[in-house]
């Protein structure tokens, strides 16, 4: 009905992991979500497929401000599709998750990131890579970097380095 502003959704939720695609159906048709929260595994207890298909859906929403993933094996191209098209982002939450792709994959997250017109707090906080040797240190907002417990935090010498390109 366009009256839910926060859709929270956890491995508890039964009917929506058996029913995915009715929720995608009804994700797609909606104008009323401002935050998304997939917590608990909730996105791990999907087919790989339907994963891919419920991140594309949320980038249907066009008020949405708020997305946060956990606990999960994700391609992160989802994650650059999601940056891409949801212009209004303001906050993407990574927790716990692999990350699937090459690293070609990984410098277009990259890309999308730093040329985001609206997003204000990205974190990655135990979250890798599938594959071995590819390195998320540049997955972080310009002028800002990684601080040791996962979180983001204002660093001089990448500020320095964001004036001067």
């Amino acid at each position: 009905s366009n009256s839910i502003t926060t859709l929270r959704l956890t491995c508890n939720d039964d009917e929506a992991i058996d029913n995915v695609h009715a929720l995608i159906d009804a994700i797609e048709k909606n104008s009323s979500i401002l935050t998304i929260e997939f917590l608990d595994d909730f996105l791990g207890c999907l087919r790989n497929d339907a994963r891919s298909e419920l991140l594309r859906a949320i980038t249907f929403i066009p008020c949405l401000q708020e997305v946060r993933l956990e606990d999960a094996l994700v391609a992160i191209s989802d994650i650059t599709d999601l940056l891409c098209k949801v212009k209004g982002l303001k906050v993407l939450a990574l927790k716990n998750l692999v990350l699937q792709g090459i690293g070609s994959d990984f410098d277009a997250t990259e890309l999308a990131l730093h040329q985001h017109c609206s997003i204000k707090e990205f974190s990655l906080q135990d979250c890798r890579p599938a594959v071995s040797g590819i390195s998320m240190d540049t997955l972080v907002l310009p002028g800002k970097m990684p601080a040791s417990n996962g979180t983001i935090r204002l660093g001089e010498s990448m500020q320095a380095n964001a004036r001067s390109a």
